[in-house]
Parts: structure tokens; C-alpha cells; sequence
């Protein structure tokens, strides 16, 4: 855990695009791409189900489909991330242009927070 000794939070912080940011989970890192991936071979089985075909039947279709599928979970999870990133710029921009409606916090410890507390025994 990292301690900071800064006595106040610059509200702009959280959304600098410059600052490093935190490493995302391998479930949140691939779950676009795995999720559309099941779903694009899910879709073809459906298909061969609703025309009354054996599930496996066609594999070039299913690999046609879970390709397919692939590269929609790819192209979503680029998306989300253009789209967080702009947006993320937008409130930096935005607070950077008007300060005085994000004043600094002044840092509280829980010591400062929390009632003294003697226990009952």
C-alpha cells in the first residue's frame, strides 16, 4: 500500500491523461473479445439448430462466426477505451478551465474521522 504524505487532493488528478495508470484485470483485460467469441459460435450452433442441422454441423461457418465474433469484441473494447479516454479528457479540460469550482480537499486521516471508541466488556 502506498502512502501518500500530501496534505490536500487535487480533484484534477484522477483525471490526467498523463498520469500512469493502473493495470487492468486479465478478466477485464479480454472479456470483450472472449465474451463476442463464445457468442459468434454460439450464433452459429443456434443457426444450425433452428434449420434442424446437426450443432457441429459446417465448421467453416462456426470458425466464420467465432472470427467474426473476435474481432466485434475487439473493436468494442477499442471503442470503450477511446471513448473512456475522451472523456476522461474532457473532465480534465474541464476542470482545468475552471478551478474554482474544484478546490483542493484537504486530506483526512481516520483518526480525525472516527469517534474514540472504548470497548464494553
Amino acid at each position: 500500500m502506498v502512502c501518500s504524505t500530501d496534505t490536500h487532493i487535487d480533484p484534477k488528478s484522477f483525471y490526467d491523461p498523463d498520469s500512469p495508470r493502473p493495470m487492468r484485470s486479465f478478466v477485464g483485460q479480454y472479456w470483450y473479445q472472449a465474451s463476442c467469441t463464445v457468442l459468434g459460435f454460439g450464433v452459429a450452433c443456434l443457426h444450425n439448430f433452428i434449420r434442424k442441422r446437426p450443432v457441429f454441423a459446417g465448421l467453416p461457418r462456426h470458425a466464420a462466426f467465432t472470427l467474426i465474433g473476435f474481432g466485434a469484441g475487439t473493436w468494442i473494447n477499442n471503442f470503450i477505451k477511446r471513448r473512456s479516454a475522451e472523456r476522461d479528457y474532457f473532465y480534465y479540460q474541464y476542470m482545468c478551465d475552471h478551478p474554482e469550482d474544484f478546490p483542493l480537499i484537504e486530506r483526512k486521516k481516520f483518526k480525525d474521522v472516527m469517534k474514540h471508541w472504548t470497548p464494553v466488556r
